[in-house]
């Protein structure tokens, strides 16, 4: 339901806005992981995936920016310190006929690159849009390692991430993924592997094909405060 969906965003922009400042962050962070759309394929990810969708094609495209756009603008009209905004694509972000179709996940980018172009004279956003779809974020003696959770990297242990994609013994490394409507987490002396929630309620393929029935949410974290670690929980979204 495109209201539920933005009343979630902007939940998420609220927040996100009040925990910087409350807690006088120098900076604000906040990574899109993927699937901006529920799908921009005429048929959708899977059967009968259309009767679950109120938005199509373009529709969606259009409001998810809007929607974006109004969430980054609360951020920005509510805090006054740096804000760097990343976004990655999924496999739900593709434009074409067929599942394998468009492999450079078009619509998710176009969401983002409108972002970026609305959002470019504004001095405290810095945006970082990867065009491979893989995030590495250095922010304080955090590493950010992030991937949407649904390619050829899903089968790699996050040890392995890290050693592939993470840095040297002086950072905390943080992997991401997302794509699997649920939560799970995986935590080391010098790393978290964290499989975040989705915004949206999970539907009837999520329920009935992946086995999933996650409460929606989202994850908001810092750098731990003696300098060396990683501090999150999940806020649910209603």
């Amino acid at each position: 339901n495109k209201d539920i969906a933005h009343e979630r965003i902007m939940k998420i922009a609220e927040l996100t806005a009040k925990a910087a400042n409350e807690k006088n962050s120098p900076e604000i962070v906040m990574i899109c992981m993927g699937d901006l759309l529920e799908s921009a394929m005429p048929d959708g990810m899977h059967p009968g995936h259309g009767f679950e969708m109120d938005l199509f094609q373009d529709e969606q495209i259009l409001y998810a920016f809007d929607s974006l756009a109004k969430m980054l603008s609360y951020v920005i009209e509510n805090t006054n310190v740096p804000i760097t905004y990343c976004s990655i694509n999924g496999n739900h972000d593709r434009i074409g006929i067929k599942r394998d179709e468009d492999k450079n996940r078009t619509a998710g980018k176009l969401v983002s690159a409108f972002l970026q172009r609305i959002f470019v004279n504004e001095k405290r956003v810095t945006f970082q849009l990867p065009a491979n779809n893989l995030l590495t974020l250095i922010k304080g003696n955090i590493c950010v390692f992030a991937h949407h959770g649904d390619s050829s990297l899903m089968k790699r242990t996050t040890v392995e991430l890290i050693n592939l994609f993470g840095s040297g013994p002086n950072y905390f490394n943080v992997i991401l993924s997302g794509h699997w409507h649920k939560t799970k987490i995986e935590d080391g002396t010098n790393f978290t592997g964290l499989t975040i929630p989705s915004v949206t309620s999970a539907d009837g393929y999520t329920q009935n094909e992946l086995g999933y029935n996650t409460l929606p949410g989202f994850i908001m974290a810092s750098e731990a405060e003696c300098g060396y670690g990683f501090d999150y929980k999940k806020i649910t979204l209603y």
